[in-house]
C-alpha cells in the first residue's frame, strides 16, 4: 500500500488538509447565535410558605450557596431529567412486561 513513512505521512497530510478546508466552509460553521440560544429570558416564579422559606434560606447557609438562582434552576433540572431518563422507553421493559 504505502512503500515509505514519507508516503504515508503525505497522505495523511493531505486528509488533514481537507478536512480542515471543509471546516472552514460555512456549511461547518457553529451557528453564530449559539449563546442567544442558551440565555435565559423566560422567568418562572413560585412561591414558599413561612417555614419552606426558613428551611430554604437554612439549608443554603449552611452549605454556602451564593447563587440561589443557579441552586434552584440545576436542583429542578436534574430531577426532571432523571425523570426523563426514568420514562425513556427501552427494548428490556417491554420484554420483562411480556413474560410476566
Amino acid at each position: 500500500m504505502f512503500k515509505t513513512f514519507s508516503e504515508l505521512f503525505e497522505k495523511q497530510f493531505y486528509i488533514i488538509n481537507i478536512y480542515f478546508s471543509f471546516a472552514q466552509t460555512n456549511l461547518y460553521k457553529p451557528v453564530n447565535n449559539s449563546k442567544q440560544k442558551l440565555k435565559r429570558k423566560n422567568p418562572i416564579r413560585f412561591m414558599f410558605n413561612d417555614l419552606e422559606l426558613a428551611a430554604f434560606e437554612k439549608y443554603c447557609k449552611k452549605y454556602r450557596i451564593k447563587n440561589k438562582s443557579k441552586f434552584i434552576r440545576e436542583t429542578v433540572m436534574t430531577e426532571v431529567l432523571v425523570q426523563f431518563d426514568k420514562d425513556y422507553p427501552s427494548l428490556f421493559d417491554n420484554v420483562e412486561s411480556e413474560s410476566n
